[in-house]
């Protein structure tokens, strides 16, 4: 099983499946091997000393990352043409965790030269492999050996790991230029016309609340979608995302009750002239944009009780392996001079937050008086907000 390694500022992985091939492989080459090792994941080394031959390693994903990795290299690639071939090491890299290399001609890595596991499974691997002659053994570690090697390399000398699945056709972005402009302009009119009416709804809502002449308070019930409409309507717009546009990378996702925001940033290659829509940074590297969502049904204006829906949404959350935070709703400010707390007329809400490892489009939370505002991706998931109403 791959595993990662943080050194150096960035993120490793040790423990990939190594093929050679004369020249540089095109992608169904990279995919049919692939397939035969039942790996998803790929790093091309580049050309081997004084050859034109190329190694490609492969694994399966690591779990808790996503199936298309970002910002991972291989460790192996990155260490392999740093010593006189042919040449075995062996490294502690956290208390009984080790890595094992082993390279030979043209500072290939064999096939199962790059392994990492227990000490006792790299001294089986190791010892499966001394039969090769000429062998000059080393033995280190992450601090003191292979982090100066790793922080005297350039970055391309490195070997990125990527996802070897194919893009589907439909995600792939490539409007000409002319075209892109004329929706981009339709798409932010459309986004400011359908933000200027959330704001006017939220406006009156507050307006309805701060005053204190009215019989009852407007329910947020009554003008907010079920937590499972607002998930599928932040799904559809989601999904057909692609990662990167023309050099960019889709770095950040949020969903909010009025539309969905975007980062993008910036990757080698990637220049202003062709990107996505967005405000662009001052140093020119990143891209903040986004997209409206389509005016949503309300869900139906009901509620069993503060008590009974807070029940309600934990143990459904529980019953996923979920860990929420719900604070209780806030008493009213005790005015100066008064023994006593003065009764809220408004619709009492406590705060929930939790985080998924999954999507979170998966979950079915129409759990009544429970209403979801805001989520956003992060490194392990996805965090989420939302509010429960009671009477």
């Amino acid at each position: 099983m791959p595993q990662i390694i943080e050194a150096g500022g960035r993120r490793w992985v040790a423990g990939l499946v190594w093929h050679g091939y004369s020249t540089k492989p095109k992608p169904k080459e990279l995919q049919k091997t692939a397939a035969e090792e039942k790996a998803d994941w790929v790093a091309v080394r580049p050309p081997l000393v004084g050859t034109t031959a190329t190694q490609a390693g492969f694994c399966v994903p690591v779990p808790g990352e996503p199936a298309r990795p970002r910002g991972l290299y291989s460790l192996a690639a990155a260490i392999a043409d740093k010593k006189a071939q042919p040449w075995l090491g062996v490294y502690e890299i956290a208390d009984d965790l080790w890595w094992m290399i082993a390279v030979v001609h043209n500072h290939s890595i064999l096939t199962e030269g790059d392994v990492v596991g227990t000490r006792a499974e790299i001294r089986k691997a190791r010892d499966s492999l001394r039969g090769h002659a000429g062998w000059e053994f080393y033995e280190g570690t992450l601090k003191d050996d292979l982090l100066p090697i790793l922080a005297s390399r350039k970055r391309r000398a490195f070997a990125r790991v990527k996802s070897v699945i194919p893009v589907p056709p439909a995600r792939l972005f490539g409007p000409p230029l002319a075209a892109t402009a004329g929706l981009v302009a339709c798409f932010y009119l459309w986004n400011w016309h359908l933000h200027a009416e959330e704001t006017a709804r939220e406006r009156a809502l507050i307006a309805a609340r701060a005053h204190h002449h009215a019989p009852a308070p407007i329910s947020p019930l009554a003008i907010t979608p079920t937590p499972d409409t607002w998930l599928q309507a932040c799904a559809a717009a989601i999904n057909p995302l692609p990662l990167t546009v023309a050099g960019w990378a889709l770095s950040g996702i949020a969903c909010d009750r009025s539309g969905v925001d975007l980062k993008w940033t910036r990757l080698d290659g990637g220049t202003t002239l062709l990107r996505p829509p967005g405000v662009l940074s001052s140093d020119g590297n990143t891209i903040v944009g986004g997209m409206a969502l389509p005016r949503l049904p309300a869900g139906p204006d009901k509620t069993l009780g503060l008590e009974t829906d807070t029940n309600i949404l934990f143990g459904l959350l529980q019953s996923l392996g979920i860990t929420a935070q719900i604070s209780a709703p806030a008493l009213p400010p005790q005015l100066p001079g008064l023994t006593s707390r003065p009764a809220s007329t408004a619709i009492p809400e406590s705060v929930v937050r939790f985080s998924v490892p999954f999507s979170p489009w998966l979950l079915s939370l129409d759990v009544p008086g429970f209403r979801l505002t805001e989520m956003h991706q992060t490194t392990q998931g996805w965090d989420l907000t939302g509010e429960i109403y009671g009477r």
